[in-house]
């Protein structure tokens, strides 16, 4: 999708798309929740600190 944007293209159907996949992720954490599992859903932070340009 920020492909499309950075070309100036319309990205609309890609976005329902995401929408799309995290109501079903959201949906999936629910039906989790209601089957007992209350460990929480995490990974590892993978991302990179960013410090300030200046």
């Amino acid at each position: 999708m920020r492909a499309e944007i950075a070309r100036d293209q319309d990205c609309s159907v890609t976005a329902m798309r995401l929408m799309g996949l995290r109501a079903e992720v959201a949906e999936l954490a629910r039906l989790r929740t209601s089957l007992g599992d209350s460990a929480p859903i995490g990974t590892a932070d993978i991302r990179k600190p960013r410090f300030a340009r200046g």
